[in-house]
């Protein structure tokens, strides 16, 4: 690690140490993570880990040593997501939670287990307690405590981002160009999108020579069939902009970040394809109407634009209560019927497996991008429909970017794309019917 980045990993520290504890109404409970989403891949974090294995059990039973390394990994992992996204992570004592069939019970948890894990990690500084847990009474929900990360594990988190996180010697066609849930008879011709394999080859390499958080190489991963999902992936678009702004806060190549986006992308991209107009923020027009806000709008749009049949209207909508931006069956209905009396066309998008052959044109559009920004050395990292460079590249490649966006949905317009993908939609909501009901199948033995 360069001093520019050693600069920057502390100035995101103290930036998130300023913030000071998160409300106590904001928690998760433990997850199974990716250490490559966060940094917990890094060799400071396995030490750390490795550290606090060894102060938990004196045991000399590899079998038990394992199983409290595996419950201190848990713990760890959500701890330093709760860094990135600002929360506490709730830790219960309660008997009940470790019975059988309960979820902590699954993840390999016992109640004496779990409070051996919370006295090294609050005894060594890696957490510290917020609330304690407390039964309820009459109106209050019984709640288990609370932890926050030390100052000390966040110092060594933010640090642990510019570990670098993908091998760029890896260029095997497989690894750049992925299939997923693929039948061998779906399998696209290598010379349909053997272009992209040079491009993200090309890009990588040029890539390699720069420096930002979370440093890996871009792969593409296409599900099902050609045609759907495609994104570029990368790490770095990993880390959490919400609540605290992580990812516009890192440094690329030691100069402030930018990342340029495309406005309500997929609804404009819908809506040229179909042949129809939007107001510029097609959103806020909604928004105004209903009294939601922006976001609400917007998650409301992804939730109908990625849903592949009116069957799970009724599950969207009831799992939207409790989702990350929070919308009530009101005001969920309220929005859907804004949207489609102003945009009567969605009627025809909304429901009907847009959302994932959209993300196949984003990650034409990003190899476009790619391509660029290597020509005209300009360092740039894929954000989804957003492009990270920066500050002073910010404006020419938000040009480029529009130029880039109305090449991509010509040419799909005029290849009718959405024609020759819709006889995906179909099968794949057969597929995942059956991958669903074999999930049930093997849950209830």
């Amino acid at each position: 690690m360069d001093q520019s980045q050693k600069d920057n990993a502390a100035h995101l520290a103290e930036m998130i140490i300023a913030k000071g504890e998160p409300h106590k109404n904001s928690e998760t409970r433990i997850l199974r993570l990716s250490g490559r989403s966060m940094g917990t891949s890094s060799e400071e974090f396995r030490e750390l880990l490795n550290e606090m294995t060894a102060k938990i059990t004196r045991s000399h039973d590899q079998v038990v040593i394992d199983g409290h390394r595996k419950c201190l990994n848990l713990i760890m992992n959500t701890l330093a997501l709760c860094i990135f996204r600002f929360e506490w992570v709730s830790l219960p004592l309660n008997g009940s939670n470790f019975e059988d069939g309960e979820y902590l019970n699954w993840l390999g948890f016992g109640r004496r287990r779990m409070k051996s894990c919370i006295d090294v990690l609050v005894e060594n500084d890696v957490m510290i307690l917020g609330r304690k847990g407390h039964r309820g009474g009459e109106e209050a929900q019984a709640k288990a405590s609370q932890y926050y990360p030390s100052e000390r594990f966040i110092r060594m988190m933010c640090g642990c981002l510019y570990t670098e996180f993908g091998d760029f010697d890896d260029n095997a066609d497989e690894s750049l160009y992925q299939f997923r849930r693929f039948n061998d008879e779906d399998l696209p011709i290598y010379e349909s999108y053997s272009y992209k394999i040079a491009t993200l080859r090309r890009h990588n390499a040029y890539m390699r020579e720069h420096s930002w958080a979370m440093k890996n190489p871009c792969h593409i991963s296409v599900k099902d069939f050609d045609g759907r999902s495609g994104r570029v992936v990368n790490y770095y678009q990993n880390l959490a902009e919400r609540r605290v702004q992580i990812r516009t806060n890192t440094l690329l190549d030691g100069e402030k970040i930018a990342e340029p986006d495309f406005s309500a992308n997929h609804l404009k991209m819908a809506s040229h394809l179909v042949g129809e107009e939007l107001p510029e923020d097609p959103y806020t027009v909604v928004a105004d109407e209903t009294g939601l806000t922006r976001d609400q709008v917007k998650s409301i749009v992804t939730k109908c634009m990625g849903a592949s049949s009116l069957r799970s209207k009724g599950g969207i909508i009831k799992d939207s209560r409790l989702a990350r931006i929070a919308i009530d069956k009101y005001e969920f209905r309220a929005g859907l019927e804004s949207l489609e009396l102003n945009y009567p066309w969605t009627n025809d998008i909304f429901f009907h497996d847009f959302g994932s052959r959209l993300q196949y044109l984003e990650g034409r559009i990003a190899l476009h991008m790619m391509d660029w920004a290597v020509t005209e050395d300009v360092p740039l990292l894929v954000v989804h429909d957003a492009y990270a460079v920066k500050e002073s590249d910010e404006e020419k490649t938000f040009q480029q970017m529009q130029h880039a966006w109305h090449m991509t949905i010509l040419e799909a317009r005029e290849d009718r794309f959405l024609e020759k993908t819709e006889y995906t939609v179909p099968l794949v909501r057969e597929r995942k019917s059956l991958i669903d009901k074999a999930k049930k199948a093997k849950k209830s033995k």
